[in-house]
């Protein structure tokens, strides 16, 4: 007996008769303080066990098991008949309720709370309570709510008396008999023990306030976030693998999330179109005032998901129905959004990728946008992002919404259409951009339309001058640049502004023929941390020709690693293909040592 005496923790979850150990346990063990144990064997109602009686036995040697003990601090229960709970409660109100800290039910049958808090009332040292996935029959709530019998029973206070003065942990999480969340009635017993316990000092204004920041801070991007799906984002991107939302229920929330904004100002557009409802209640917050993060592709998605949910439920209304535009709603958010930070234009979803997101499949299936975007069958679609980009450029010189973008501190723009106007009209109005992530690259079918070589020159011009109007830039991201001369004037334009600030390079699938001019320009920036050529692309003849004939980083007359000292280096990625995609593994392995040779890297075990 020793051997159990001495026992401080036991669990015993298994689905078979316990009554017999219990009831051994009860007669040497008393010193048990972390008690978790499972009531339930449905094996066993094939064989004529199991039954009412059976259990009862089960239940009364478990109470007698937690009456013997001294100082019982933490019980959890799975799996318990309703009319079991009442009894185990009532042995911990009779011996422990003076120790007990710690009481979790899981998966237990409750159809009558108000017994439970009866109970609970005497538990004064509870610090957590947990009703994890407990499971209330929905007829039997709602015939309680209709008849007002247990907690609903007005006659009755069940928080009279009710005070947990330790509490400090909740969990209320009810379901019905099929699985489904019980929402309602998990709120009602939270609220009750939240205002019988300190919990409700802690639900402050201030935490109130905070939480509203984190959920208005970027919903859209909430919103169009699918966690269904755990395969990464480019992988989905390729593939036909749809994720598991509901169109509907994705419609009906962004049509929610929109009037929400639309219902903070009355904005007089519309109310006249029948938008928005002139004795409408305007809300009590101004949820602008939280937006910080913006995509533009994400709120394009919004207004066609709101467009879609609302044509499909104006055939059964006679109400006239006005599909809302892009232009509108985007014009109404610039006009409105005092402290955006981030804005994105990003069909790639490379800003997913940065922050480890799993965008929504409908964002993915959305790759055109039209202008009325009521019925994709009626309506003329303009090419890909040149729509949307047009509107932001527009927007951009409007001197009386210049506010919306002098705040950014951080811009992605990763769309494959001409940018060279965004870039100088932004170069003119912001100036605290801190991590700025760009494309220059053109559809293919500019090719078609004249995209020469001059105007990715003037592209690749805008962006220096863009980059040189930052006051403190740290993160630079460049995707598919050709070479032409154009990434040397942007290197050029980080080495003669940002050269104090920049702490993050990273060159994706830029065209880089000649690496010696590259390293030029690194000397210049002392405080790099991180240094990535990710998938950059050398022609295979000229690396090859530039080996032979010992130019460019093979000239042995030119010392490249002179001069060359990058002090604060931590992390390095050197990865060259060729145009063909084929690993250039001798170009990224002689770049990467000259790299780490002139940097703490050298010290490192690599």
């Amino acid at each position: 007996t020793q051997f159990f005496a001495n026992l401080t923790e036991l669990i015993l979850t298994i689905r078979e008769r316990k009554y017999e150990i219990f009831s051994s346990l009860s007669q040497i063990c008393y010193n048990i303080q972390k008690l978790i144990i499972r009531i339930d064997y449905p094996i066993y109602s094939f064989c004529g066990f199991g039954t009412t009686q059976e259990i009862s036995c089960e239940f009364y040697c478990l109470a007698s098991l937690i009456r013997s003990q001294h100082n019982l601090i933490h019980f959890e229960l799975f799996d318990i008949p309703e009319w079991v709970n009442y009894k185990i409660l009532e042995s911990l109100k009779e011996s422990q309720h003076n120790s007990l800290k710690i009481l979790i039910f899981n998966n237990a049958r409750i159809n009558y709370n108000s017994n439970i808090l009866s109970y609970i009332r005497y538990l004064q040292n509870l610090q957590e309570l947990r009703f994890n996935r407990c499971v209330c029959n929905r007829n039997v709530f709602f015939n309680n709510k209709k008849n007002k019998n247990d907690i609903f029973d007005e006659e009755n206070n069940y928080e009279k008396g009710l005070w947990l003065p330790n509490l400090k942990y909740l969990q209320v999480d009810y379901i019905d008999e099929k699985g489904e969340e019980f929402n309602e009635l998990s709120l009602i017993i939270s609220s009750i023990l939240i205002r019988c316990s300190p919990l409700i000092i802690n639900i402050s204004r201030d935490w109130c306030k905070e939480t509203v920041v984190l959920l208005w801070r970027q919903p859209f991007h909430i919103l169009y976030t699918c966690n269904n799906i755990n395969s990464s984002v480019f992988s989905r991107f390729t593939s036909s693998k749809q994720c598991h939302c509901s169109n509907e229920k994705r419609q009906y929330q962004a049509t929610n999330l929109l009037m929400t904004y639309l219902l903070i100002k009355h904005d007089k557009t519309f109310v006249e179109k029948g938008i928005v409802k002139t004795k409408s209640k305007r809300i009590t917050f101004d949820y602008f005032e939280f937006l910080f993060v913006m995509d533009l592709h994400e709120l394009y998605c919004a207004i066609k998901d709101w467009n879609q949910w609302n044509h499909s439920n104006s055939k059964f209304s006679n109400d006239n129905y006005t599909p809302l535009t892009f232009e509108s709603i985007m014009k109404y958010f610039i006009m409105n959004t005092p402290k955006l930070k981030i804005l994105s234009f990003d069909t790639k979803f490379i800003f997913y990728e940065i922050n480890n997101k799993n965008p929504c499949s409908f964002l993915i299936n959305v790759d055109r946008y039209d202008r009325n975007d009521f019925n994709d069958d009626f309506n003329h679609f303009s090419y890909l992002d040149s729509y949307i980009l047009k509107l932001l450029i527009k927007e951009s010189k409007n001197p009386e919404i210049t506010q919306f973008f002098a705040n950014l501190t951080e811009l992605v723009l990763t769309i494959r259409e001409r940018k060279y106007e965004i870039f100088s009209s932004f170069s003119q109005i912001c100036y605290n951009i801190q991590k700025l992530i760009v494309r220059i690259n053109y559809h293919p079918r500019y090719t078609f339309c004249g995209a020469t070589e001059v105007e990715i020159s003037c592209e690749s011009y805008y962006l220096a001058s863009l980059i040189r109007s930052q006051h403190n830039l740290v993160h630079f991201e460049l995707f598919d640049i050709p070479e032409m001369g154009s990434i040397n004037e942007i290197l050029k334009s980080l080495k003669e502004s940002q050269h104090n600030s920049l702490k993050t390079l990273i060159l994706n699938n830029a065209r880089i023929n000649y690496n010696g001019t590259i390293l030029s320009y690194m000397k210049y920036l002392q405080n790099l941390q991180e240094l990535r050529f990710n998938k950059c692309i050398c022609n295979g003849n000229i690396y090859f020709n530039n080996k032979k004939n010992k130019n460019d980083i093979f000239d042995d007359r030119k010392n490249y690693e002179e001069g060359l000292w990058l002090p604060n280096l931590k992390y390095l990625q050197v990865d060259y293909i060729d145009e063909n995609g084929e690993k250039l593994n001798e170009l990224s392995l002689f770049i990467s040592s000259i790299l780490i040779r002139c940097s703490p890297l050298i010290n490192s075990n690599i």
